[in-house]
Protein backbone atom coordinates (compact mmCIF):
# COMPACT_ATOMS: atom_id res chain seq x y z
CA UNK A 1 0.00 0.00 0.00
CA UNK A 2 1.39 3.11 -0.84
CA UNK A 3 -0.07 6.01 1.73
CA UNK A 4 2.22 9.57 0.40
CA UNK A 5 0.12 11.13 2.33
CA UNK A 6 0.61 15.39 2.36
CA UNK A 7 -1.98 15.78 4.92
CA UNK A 8 -1.70 17.72 8.39
CA UNK A 9 -1.85 15.56 11.17
CA UNK A 10 -2.31 15.73 15.40
CA UNK A 11 0.80 15.11 17.10
CA UNK A 12 0.30 12.47 19.74
CA UNK A 13 2.74 11.51 22.50
CA UNK A 14 3.82 10.01 25.50
CA UNK A 15 3.98 11.32 29.38
CA UNK A 16 6.57 9.86 32.06
CA UNK A 17 5.95 11.10 35.81
CA UNK A 18 7.79 10.78 38.83
CA UNK A 19 5.52 11.24 42.40
CA UNK A 20 6.54 14.10 43.93
CA UNK A 21 5.07 13.22 48.19
CA UNK A 22 5.81 16.96 49.02
CA UNK A 23 3.65 18.23 46.13
CA UNK A 24 -0.26 17.51 45.43
CA UNK A 25 -0.03 17.33 41.30
CA UNK A 26 3.31 15.47 41.77
CA UNK A 27 5.51 17.39 38.70
CA UNK A 28 5.98 15.71 35.19
CA UNK A 29 9.30 15.12 34.06
CA UNK A 30 8.57 14.58 30.24
CA UNK A 31 5.91 15.97 29.23
CA UNK A 32 3.06 15.03 26.46
CA UNK A 33 -0.20 14.53 25.48
CA UNK A 34 -3.13 12.73 25.85
CA UNK A 35 -5.84 12.58 23.30
CA UNK A 36 -9.14 12.03 23.70
CA UNK A 37 -11.23 11.56 20.56
CA UNK A 38 -14.54 13.65 19.87
CA UNK A 39 -17.53 12.03 20.97
CA UNK A 40 -20.34 10.61 18.67
CA UNK A 41 -21.91 13.84 17.15
CA UNK A 42 -22.11 16.98 18.56
CA UNK A 43 -23.47 16.97 22.42
CA UNK A 44 -27.13 16.09 22.78
CA UNK A 45 -29.47 18.13 21.15
CA UNK A 46 -26.42 20.29 19.43
CA UNK A 47 -25.80 18.49 16.40
CA UNK A 48 -25.43 20.72 13.23
CA UNK A 49 -27.54 19.76 10.57
CA UNK A 50 -25.78 17.61 7.23
CA UNK A 51 -24.19 19.56 4.59
CA UNK A 52 -27.06 19.09 1.19
CA UNK A 53 -25.26 18.00 -2.00
CA UNK A 54 -26.35 19.92 -4.62
CA UNK A 55 -24.24 18.35 -7.35
CA UNK A 56 -21.00 16.24 -8.15
CA UNK A 57 -19.55 16.09 -11.55
CA UNK A 58 -16.18 14.85 -13.12
CA UNK A 59 -14.92 16.54 -16.88
CA UNK A 60 -12.11 15.32 -18.63
CA UNK A 61 -10.50 17.18 -21.57
CA UNK A 62 -7.55 17.93 -23.78
CA UNK A 63 -6.61 21.70 -23.38
CA UNK A 64 -3.94 24.35 -22.03
CA UNK A 65 -7.35 25.92 -19.95
CA UNK A 66 -9.77 23.97 -17.62
CA UNK A 67 -13.07 24.85 -17.90
CA UNK A 68 -15.60 22.69 -15.47
CA UNK A 69 -19.21 23.76 -15.93
CA UNK A 70 -21.76 24.39 -12.85
CA UNK A 71 -24.14 22.52 -12.78
CA UNK A 72 -28.20 23.61 -13.19
CA UNK A 73 -29.55 24.91 -9.93
CA UNK A 74 -26.41 25.81 -8.47
CA UNK A 75 -27.08 29.38 -6.53
CA UNK A 76 -24.94 32.11 -5.50
CA UNK A 77 -23.78 31.21 -1.96
CA UNK A 78 -23.27 27.43 -2.41
CA UNK A 79 -19.68 26.14 -1.54
CA UNK A 80 -17.79 24.60 -4.41
CA UNK A 81 -14.85 22.15 -3.90
CA UNK A 82 -12.73 21.95 -7.15
CA UNK A 83 -10.51 19.21 -7.77
CA UNK A 84 -8.13 19.05 -10.67
CA UNK A 85 -5.35 16.56 -12.19
CA UNK A 86 -3.39 17.75 -15.48
CA UNK A 87 -0.10 17.72 -16.60
CA UNK A 88 0.81 21.23 -16.17
CA UNK A 89 1.36 23.11 -13.45
CA UNK A 90 -2.17 25.47 -12.79
CA UNK A 91 -2.57 28.73 -12.36
CA UNK A 92 -5.66 28.86 -9.42
CA UNK A 93 -8.85 30.17 -10.46
CA UNK A 94 -9.59 33.82 -9.31
CA UNK A 95 -10.70 34.10 -5.97
CA UNK A 96 -10.55 30.61 -5.35
CA UNK A 97 -9.22 29.36 -1.74
CA UNK A 98 -5.86 26.79 -2.66
CA UNK A 99 -6.21 23.80 -0.27
CA UNK A 100 -3.74 21.90 -1.68
CA UNK A 101 -0.97 22.08 -4.40
CA UNK A 102 0.86 18.77 -5.42
CA UNK A 103 2.89 19.77 -8.55
CA UNK A 104 4.83 16.81 -10.71
CA UNK A 105 6.61 16.14 -13.51
CA UNK A 106 3.59 13.96 -14.62
CA UNK A 107 0.92 14.64 -12.25
CA UNK A 108 -0.32 17.88 -10.71
CA UNK A 109 -2.88 18.07 -8.58
CA UNK A 110 -5.35 20.65 -6.91
CA UNK A 111 -7.82 21.07 -4.37
CA UNK A 112 -9.65 24.75 -4.61
CA UNK A 113 -12.69 25.56 -2.85
CA UNK A 114 -14.92 29.01 -2.65
CA UNK A 115 -18.72 30.28 -1.51
CA UNK A 116 -20.10 30.66 -5.16
CA UNK A 117 -21.18 34.66 -6.15
CA UNK A 118 -23.66 36.11 -8.08
CA UNK A 119 -21.02 36.70 -10.84
CA UNK A 120 -19.52 33.15 -10.63
CA UNK A 121 -23.82 31.97 -11.48
CA UNK A 122 -23.33 34.24 -14.01
CA UNK A 123 -20.36 32.75 -15.86
CA UNK A 124 -21.74 29.04 -15.45
CA UNK A 125 -18.34 27.88 -15.70
CA UNK A 126 -15.19 27.71 -13.64
CA UNK A 127 -11.79 28.19 -15.46
CA UNK A 128 -8.32 28.02 -14.45
CA UNK A 129 -5.08 28.03 -16.98
CA UNK A 130 -2.21 25.37 -17.40
CA UNK A 131 1.33 26.10 -18.50
CA UNK A 132 0.84 24.10 -21.85
CA UNK A 133 -2.33 22.13 -23.14
CA UNK A 134 -2.79 18.42 -21.98
CA UNK A 135 -5.14 15.78 -20.66
CA UNK A 136 -6.97 16.61 -17.34
CA UNK A 137 -9.65 15.47 -15.10
CA UNK A 138 -11.46 17.80 -12.82
CA UNK A 139 -14.21 16.87 -10.14
CA UNK A 140 -16.84 19.56 -9.19
CA UNK A 141 -18.71 18.60 -6.11
CA UNK A 142 -21.18 21.86 -4.77
CA UNK A 143 -23.16 21.80 -1.70
CA UNK A 144 -26.21 24.10 -1.06
CA UNK A 145 -25.09 27.17 1.04
CA UNK A 146 -25.49 27.35 4.93
CA UNK A 147 -22.53 24.54 5.07
CA UNK A 148 -20.12 25.89 8.37
CA UNK A 149 -17.15 25.54 5.38
CA UNK A 150 -14.20 23.31 5.07
CA UNK A 151 -12.97 21.65 8.38
CA UNK A 152 -9.94 19.91 6.78
CA UNK A 153 -8.05 18.78 2.84
CA UNK A 154 -5.97 15.89 2.81
CA UNK A 155 -4.43 14.47 -0.49
CA UNK A 156 -2.41 11.44 -1.04
CA UNK A 157 0.10 11.54 -4.61
CA UNK A 158 2.09 9.39 -5.99
CA UNK A 159 4.89 10.48 -8.88
CA UNK A 160 5.51 7.93 -10.89
CA UNK A 161 5.94 5.28 -13.99
CA UNK A 162 4.33 2.69 -11.81
CA UNK A 163 2.76 1.98 -8.62
CA UNK A 164 0.96 -0.49 -6.48
CA UNK A 165 -2.91 0.32 -5.46
CA UNK A 166 -4.75 0.86 -3.62
CA UNK A 167 -3.47 4.38 -2.42
CA UNK A 168 -4.92 5.47 1.08
CA UNK A 169 -6.65 9.20 1.61
CA UNK A 170 -6.97 9.57 5.59
CA UNK A 171 -8.62 12.38 7.64
CA UNK A 172 -5.94 13.85 10.18
CA UNK A 173 -8.57 15.18 12.69
CA UNK A 174 -11.37 13.49 14.25
CA UNK A 175 -14.90 14.62 12.42
CA UNK A 176 -18.41 14.79 13.35
CA UNK A 177 -21.49 12.19 11.74
CA UNK A 178 -22.99 15.56 10.26
CA UNK A 179 -19.78 16.54 8.06
CA UNK A 180 -19.63 14.99 4.27
CA UNK A 181 -17.03 14.13 2.20
CA UNK A 182 -15.91 14.38 -1.37
CA UNK A 183 -13.43 11.94 -3.02
CA UNK A 184 -11.72 12.85 -6.07
CA UNK A 185 -9.15 10.20 -7.72
CA UNK A 186 -6.94 10.64 -10.65
CA UNK A 187 -4.22 8.52 -12.54
CA UNK A 188 -2.10 9.64 -15.74
CA UNK A 189 -3.47 7.06 -17.93
CA UNK A 190 -6.05 5.43 -19.50
CA UNK A 191 -7.80 4.02 -16.34
CA UNK A 192 -10.79 2.81 -14.09
CA UNK A 193 -10.51 4.85 -11.00
CA UNK A 194 -12.85 3.62 -7.96
CA UNK A 195 -13.16 4.74 -4.59
CA UNK A 196 -13.73 1.99 -1.26
CA UNK A 197 -16.67 4.08 0.04
CA UNK A 198 -18.91 7.22 -1.42
CA UNK A 199 -21.58 7.49 -4.16
CA UNK A 200 -20.12 7.84 -7.58
CA UNK A 201 -20.61 11.66 -9.16
CA UNK A 202 -19.11 10.90 -11.90
CA UNK A 203 -15.80 9.37 -14.25
CA UNK A 204 -13.69 9.23 -17.14
CA UNK A 205 -11.41 6.33 -18.52
CA UNK A 206 -10.19 7.61 -21.73
CA UNK A 207 -6.97 9.46 -23.15
CA UNK A 208 -3.94 10.44 -20.76
CA UNK A 209 -5.83 11.35 -17.41
CA UNK A 210 -8.20 9.31 -16.25
CA UNK A 211 -10.74 10.43 -12.61
CA UNK A 212 -13.77 9.72 -10.63
CA UNK A 213 -15.38 11.91 -8.35
CA UNK A 214 -17.40 10.42 -5.09
CA UNK A 215 -19.35 11.73 -2.74
CA UNK A 216 -20.64 10.93 0.89
CA UNK A 217 -22.24 11.77 4.00
CA UNK A 218 -20.79 10.62 6.53
CA UNK A 219 -22.83 8.64 9.80
CA UNK A 220 -19.97 8.10 12.05
CA UNK A 221 -17.56 10.21 13.83
CA UNK A 222 -13.86 9.61 14.12
CA UNK A 223 -10.77 9.72 11.34
CA UNK A 224 -12.09 7.81 8.21
CA UNK A 225 -9.82 6.98 4.95
CA UNK A 226 -10.55 5.46 1.81
CA UNK A 227 -8.71 3.43 -0.71
CA UNK A 228 -8.58 4.20 -4.54
CA UNK A 229 -8.33 1.38 -6.97
CA UNK A 230 -6.65 2.09 -10.16
CA UNK A 231 -6.96 -0.37 -13.29
CA UNK A 232 -4.06 1.11 -14.97
CA UNK A 233 -0.84 1.46 -12.60
CA UNK A 234 1.86 1.78 -14.97
CA UNK A 235 1.67 5.47 -15.97
CA UNK A 236 2.93 8.68 -14.95
CA UNK A 237 1.25 8.39 -10.89
CA UNK A 238 -1.58 9.91 -9.63
CA UNK A 239 -3.66 12.52 -7.04
CA UNK A 240 -6.14 11.82 -5.27
CA UNK A 241 -7.64 13.74 -2.26
CA UNK A 242 -10.50 13.91 0.62
CA UNK A 243 -12.66 17.25 1.22
CA UNK A 244 -14.53 16.87 4.66
CA UNK A 245 -17.12 19.68 4.97
CA UNK A 246 -18.76 20.42 8.21
CA UNK A 247 -22.72 20.60 9.27
CA UNK A 248 -24.44 23.98 9.69
CA UNK A 249 -23.76 25.20 13.16
CA UNK A 250 -27.05 25.65 15.11
CA UNK A 251 -27.70 28.61 16.77
CA UNK A 252 -26.16 27.64 20.32
CA UNK A 253 -22.21 26.83 20.60
CA UNK A 254 -20.77 23.57 19.70
CA UNK A 255 -17.83 21.13 20.77
CA UNK A 256 -15.37 21.22 17.78
CA UNK A 257 -11.64 19.40 18.96
CA UNK A 258 -9.27 19.98 21.56
CA UNK A 259 -5.25 18.68 21.23
CA UNK A 260 -5.67 17.57 24.94
CA UNK A 261 -4.50 18.27 28.01
CA UNK A 262 -0.85 19.52 28.21
CA UNK A 263 1.18 19.21 31.11
CA UNK A 264 4.22 21.41 32.02
CA UNK A 265 6.62 22.20 35.12
CA UNK A 266 7.74 25.83 36.30
CA UNK A 267 6.31 27.03 32.75
CA UNK A 268 3.14 26.22 30.93
CA UNK A 269 3.23 23.96 28.33
CA UNK A 270 2.38 25.21 24.41
CA UNK A 271 -0.71 23.70 23.18
CA UNK A 272 -1.00 22.84 18.96
CA UNK A 273 -4.00 21.90 17.08
CA UNK A 274 -3.67 20.67 13.52
CA UNK A 275 -6.24 22.81 12.06
CA UNK A 276 -8.72 25.91 13.09
CA UNK A 277 -11.96 26.58 11.93
CA UNK A 278 -12.29 30.53 10.59
CA UNK A 279 -14.43 32.58 12.92
CA UNK A 280 -14.63 29.79 15.39
CA UNK A 281 -13.50 30.52 19.23
CA UNK A 282 -10.96 28.96 21.22
CA UNK A 283 -11.76 28.21 24.65
CA UNK A 284 -8.15 28.08 26.95
CA UNK A 285 -8.43 26.63 30.58
CA UNK A 286 -4.89 26.63 32.37
CA UNK A 287 -4.21 25.78 36.52
CA UNK A 288 -1.29 25.66 38.49
CA UNK A 289 0.58 25.16 41.98
CA UNK A 290 1.96 28.18 43.38
CA UNK A 291 3.62 29.70 45.77
CA UNK A 292 3.05 33.64 44.07
CA UNK A 293 0.33 34.05 41.90
CA UNK A 294 0.94 35.25 38.29
CA UNK A 295 -0.67 36.84 35.17
CA UNK A 296 -1.09 34.69 32.23
CA UNK A 297 -1.22 35.21 29.00
CA UNK A 298 -2.05 33.58 25.17
CA UNK A 299 -0.33 33.61 21.62
CA UNK A 300 -0.71 31.85 19.20
CA UNK A 301 1.08 31.05 15.37
CA UNK A 302 -1.57 32.76 13.85
CA UNK A 303 -2.24 35.58 15.39
CA UNK A 304 -5.49 35.65 17.20
CA UNK A 305 -6.09 37.82 19.87
CA UNK A 306 -6.54 36.09 23.64
CA UNK A 307 -7.98 38.03 26.65
CA UNK A 308 -8.87 36.50 30.39
CA UNK A 309 -12.42 35.25 30.21
CA UNK A 310 -12.49 35.29 33.84
CA UNK A 311 -10.30 36.47 36.88
CA UNK A 312 -7.66 34.12 38.27
CA UNK A 313 -9.50 31.88 40.88
CA UNK A 314 -7.06 30.90 43.88
CA UNK A 315 -7.91 28.10 46.00
CA UNK A 316 -6.18 26.49 48.79
CA UNK A 317 -6.18 22.52 48.82
CA UNK A 318 -4.64 20.57 51.06
CA UNK A 319 -2.43 23.40 52.13
CA UNK A 320 -1.49 24.19 48.59
CA UNK A 321 -2.52 27.35 46.77
CA UNK A 322 -3.86 25.95 43.22
CA UNK A 323 -4.32 28.88 40.42
CA UNK A 324 -7.45 27.85 38.05
CA UNK A 325 -8.26 30.78 35.24
CA UNK A 326 -10.05 30.56 31.95
CA UNK A 327 -8.71 32.85 28.50
CA UNK A 328 -10.32 32.88 25.19
CA UNK A 329 -9.94 34.15 21.52
CA UNK A 330 -13.14 34.84 19.56
CA UNK A 331 -13.72 35.09 15.80
CA UNK A 332 -10.30 33.02 15.05
CA UNK A 333 -8.56 33.25 12.04
CA UNK A 334 -8.59 30.06 9.25
CA UNK A 335 -5.69 27.53 9.95
CA UNK A 336 -5.07 24.89 7.65
CA UNK A 337 -2.16 23.90 9.51
CA UNK A 338 -0.50 23.86 12.98
CA UNK A 339 -1.79 26.51 15.17
CA UNK A 340 0.65 26.85 18.39
CA UNK A 341 -0.74 28.31 21.65
CA UNK A 342 2.01 29.78 23.70
CA UNK A 343 1.23 30.29 27.17
CA UNK A 344 3.01 32.82 29.18
CA UNK A 345 3.20 33.85 32.69
CA UNK A 346 4.69 37.10 34.82
CA UNK A 347 5.22 37.15 38.36
CA UNK A 348 4.32 33.90 39.03
CA UNK A 349 6.32 30.85 40.46
CA UNK A 350 5.25 27.23 39.62
CA UNK A 351 6.02 23.84 40.65
CA UNK A 352 3.51 22.00 37.99
CA UNK A 353 1.16 23.72 34.88
CA UNK A 354 -1.42 22.24 33.03
CA UNK A 355 -3.67 23.55 30.23
CA UNK A 356 -6.58 22.48 27.80
CA UNK A 357 -7.46 24.68 24.61
CA UNK A 358 -11.11 23.79 23.06
CA UNK A 359 -12.49 24.98 19.90
CA UNK A 360 -16.23 26.05 19.47
CA UNK A 361 -18.36 26.81 16.60
CA UNK A 362 -21.81 28.43 16.90
CA UNK A 363 -23.76 29.91 19.20
CA UNK A 364 -22.77 33.94 19.90
CA UNK A 365 -19.00 33.55 19.62
CA UNK A 366 -18.34 35.46 22.39
CA UNK A 367 -15.50 35.27 24.97
CA UNK A 368 -17.47 37.18 27.73
CA UNK A 369 -18.54 33.92 30.45
CA UNK A 370 -22.63 33.43 30.24
CA UNK A 371 -21.79 32.48 34.25
CA UNK A 372 -20.15 33.68 37.51
CA UNK A 373 -16.98 31.36 37.54
CA UNK A 374 -17.92 28.76 40.32
CA UNK A 375 -15.80 26.26 41.86
CA UNK A 376 -15.27 23.55 44.73
CA UNK A 377 -12.71 21.32 46.17
CA UNK A 378 -12.64 18.45 48.38
CA UNK A 379 -10.92 14.85 48.98
CA UNK A 380 -12.66 11.70 47.49
CA UNK A 381 -13.51 10.33 43.78
CA UNK A 382 -16.92 12.50 43.62
CA UNK A 383 -16.08 15.84 41.87
CA UNK A 384 -18.68 18.84 41.32
CA UNK A 385 -18.15 22.97 40.84
CA UNK A 386 -21.20 23.34 42.60
CA UNK A 387 -24.34 24.85 41.04
CA UNK A 388 -24.24 28.23 38.94
CA UNK A 389 -27.09 29.87 37.08
CA UNK A 390 -26.63 29.99 32.78
CA UNK A 391 -28.52 30.42 29.71
CA UNK A 392 -30.30 27.11 28.42
CA UNK A 393 -27.88 25.84 25.63
CA UNK A 394 -24.76 27.66 27.48
CA UNK A 395 -21.64 25.59 26.34
CA UNK A 396 -20.34 24.67 30.04
CA UNK A 397 -16.88 23.85 30.46
CA UNK A 398 -14.49 22.54 33.75
CA UNK A 399 -11.41 22.09 34.38
CA UNK A 400 -9.98 20.44 37.84
CA UNK A 401 -7.39 17.82 39.26
CA UNK A 402 -7.51 15.18 41.40
CA UNK A 403 -4.36 14.18 43.44
CA UNK A 404 -4.74 10.28 42.87
CA UNK A 405 -6.30 10.26 39.71
CA UNK A 406 -3.12 8.61 38.36
CA UNK A 407 -4.63 5.57 35.47
CA UNK A 408 -6.04 8.47 34.46
CA UNK A 409 -9.89 7.23 34.24
CA UNK A 410 -13.30 9.13 35.15
CA UNK A 411 -16.89 9.29 34.85
CA UNK A 412 -18.65 12.21 32.98
CA UNK A 413 -21.42 13.75 35.20
CA UNK A 414 -24.89 13.57 32.97
CA UNK A 415 -25.10 15.48 30.19
CA UNK A 416 -21.34 16.34 29.81
CA UNK A 417 -18.37 15.10 27.76
CA UNK A 418 -14.98 14.15 29.18
CA UNK A 419 -13.45 15.21 25.85
CA UNK A 420 -9.20 15.78 27.95
CA UNK A 421 -8.41 13.21 30.52
CA UNK A 422 -4.62 12.99 31.78
CA UNK A 423 -2.76 12.00 34.81
CA UNK A 424 -4.64 13.66 37.55
CA UNK A 425 -6.20 16.52 35.38
CA UNK A 426 -9.77 16.03 33.92
CA UNK A 427 -11.98 18.77 31.50
CA UNK A 428 -15.35 18.50 31.09
CA UNK A 429 -17.65 19.97 28.69
CA UNK A 430 -21.18 19.80 27.64
CA UNK A 431 -24.55 21.41 25.85
CA UNK A 432 -26.61 22.01 28.92
CA UNK A 433 -30.50 22.71 28.44
CA UNK A 434 -31.01 24.01 31.34
CA UNK A 435 -31.06 27.21 33.40
CA UNK A 436 -28.74 25.50 35.72
CA UNK A 437 -25.15 24.15 35.12
CA UNK A 438 -23.41 21.34 37.88
CA UNK A 439 -20.24 19.71 36.05
CA UNK A 440 -19.35 16.74 38.05
CA UNK A 441 -17.20 14.16 37.20
CA UNK A 442 -15.87 10.82 39.11
CA UNK A 443 -12.46 10.03 39.33
CA UNK A 444 -11.25 6.26 39.23
CA UNK A 445 -9.07 6.70 42.64
CA UNK A 446 -10.07 8.85 45.44
CA UNK A 447 -8.15 11.94 46.29
CA UNK A 448 -7.47 16.03 47.05
CA UNK A 449 -9.24 17.24 44.12
CA UNK A 450 -11.03 20.56 42.66
CA UNK A 451 -12.72 21.71 39.78
CA UNK A 452 -13.99 25.08 38.39
CA UNK A 453 -16.64 25.83 36.30
CA UNK A 454 -17.53 28.45 33.75
CA UNK A 455 -20.56 29.15 30.54
CA UNK A 456 -20.11 30.67 27.04
CA UNK A 457 -23.11 31.40 24.90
Amino acid sequence: MITDSEKRSQRGGTMRHLRDLLIFFFPIVAMGQYTIPAATGAHAGAAPSKPVLRCGSLTYAVSGTVTVPLCSGTAAGDLAVLSVDHAYTLTPPDKWTVWDQQPGAYVNGYTYTKILSAADITAGSVSTTAASPYDYVAGLVVYQGNTNGVREVDSAVVHGSSFTPPVTTSSSVNVLNTDSASYFLSNRGASTDTASRGTSQGSSATGNMSGAQYTETLSSSGSYSYNGSYSFSTGGGVYQNLVDVMGVAPSYPVYLRTPGIQHGTTTFPSISFSSNRGGARIIVAVTSTESVAGTISVTDTVGNTYSAATTSIVQVVNGINRQTQFLCAASIAASSGTNTLTISQSGGTYTFTSAVAVETQGGTGSCTPDATTTYSSGNGTAMSTGSYTITANDFVMAFGSNSENTAPSATSGTGYQTHSLAPYTIEEDGIINSTTANPSATAGLSGYWYFVGTAFK
